[in-house]
């Protein structure tokens, strides 16, 4: 993907998509605090009496989305580029994979995503740990140069997230909120369309509350929304495109969070991961990205013979898995059955 179509479809999605994943930076005024669990008490949408304006949309929301969850039946690399400033590293030089503060940085941003207090303001993306589902196509927004660290996070199998990804095509009008949900959330004070906006933007602080209630209820460990992928050849013409918000610092176990920075010698654990990050750049490089490859000492070092296998194992959208697809459209009257479930969907 040519830098100018990339910025085209970013455009699309709305500001703040890209700061949130690239950049790793939160709203103005705000910082990664402690580990937040999602809310398991009362929450301030959820607060009213039942058969309220505001338990009427939380109802009508989760009956929409309860359609979209989905589990994934594989382990999945997801990339997240950080400042070594920001995550309290050195800024220059090698460091260990296994590392603290790496760790520590990745399960405070997740509690940002719960933070009822971080202001809002229309089409902007909420705060909160964005992992992108290559470690190409997130570095448009940062990931150059040696101040930089990739965090490298494996999300497990059985990951429950709701997908609120729509179709670039004529379909997406039929995958909004039914008029029903959309009426019973703008009484609420939450004018929006699609589960994306509600799940992932900072409209207002109502929409935030119904955000986190429907969240609640739906037991989620994270969010799959539209973002641009990268297309290798390894993955087929149509793979899905796709971003996830990680939404438990639980699920962030020290084995599956793992820091790249500069090649060591002798190789340390993280060397395999350092090659195929590599060879995933050499690869883009030739399906025309503008991106140069990161370790240049890793530049004789060649493919690692099983790279299109983990391709297909390890990122989204590469293995034609079923959790892996953009759900058909949906629709549930508030009050009605729920919709069925999409083919991949749970329970």
């Amino acid at each position: 993907m040519r830098a100018s179509t990339f910025r085209r479809a970013c455009r699309r999605l709305g500001p703040g998509v890209a700061l949130a994943l690239g950049l790793a930076v939160a709203p103005a005024g705000s910082a990664p605090g402690r580990p937040a669990e999602p809310p398991s008490g009362p929450l301030p949408a959820a607060a009213e009496e039942p058969g309220g304006t505001v338990a009427r949309a939380v109802d009508a929301a989760v009956a929409e989305l309860r359609a979209r969850v989905k589990r994934l039946e594989r382990p999945v690399h997801t990339y997240h580029y950080a400042p070594r400033r920001r995550i309290g590293l050195p800024e220059a030089g090698y460091l260990p994979p296994w590392h603290p503060e790496a760790l520590a940085f990745v399960r405070a941003k997740v509690g940002l995503y719960w933070d009822l207090e971080l202001p809002t303001a229309p089409m902007q993306a909420v705060s909160g740990l964005w992992v992108g589902i290559d470690p190409v196509i997130c570095r448009h927004f940062g990931g150059v140069g040696d101040g930089w660290a990739l965090i490298q996070v494996v999300l497990p199998a059985g990951f429950r997230f709701v997908d609120v990804r729509t179709h670039d095509d004529g379909r997406r009008l039929a995958e909004r909120f039914a008029d029903e949900a959309r009426d019973a959330l703008a009484a609420a004070g939450c004018d929006v369309a699609f589960p994306a906006s509600l799940l992932t933007l900072r409209e207002s602080r109502a929409c935030r509350e119904l955000a986190v209630a429907a969240l609640g209820r739906l037991d989620a460990d994270g969010i799959l929304l539209n973002f641009p992928r990268m297309p290798f050849r390894a993955c087929g013409d149509e793979r899905p495109d796709g971003v996830f918000i990680v939404l438990r610092p639980s699920v962030l176990a020290g084995d599956r969070v793992r820091l790249m920075t500069r090649e060591s010698v002798p190789a340390d654990e993280a060397a395999e991961d350092r090659r195929r990050v590599r060879a995933l750049f050499v690869r883009a490089l030739a399906a025309g990205s503008e991106r140069t490859p990161p370790w240049p000492e890793l530049a004789g070092a060649g493919e690692p013979v099983d790279l299109d296998r983990w391709m297909r194992d390890a990122l989204l959208g590469c293995g034609g898995h079923a959790e892996d697809s953009i759900p058909a459209p949906v629709t549930a009257a508030v009050g009605g059955a729920a919709p069925a479930p999409h083919a991949s969907s749970i329970d």
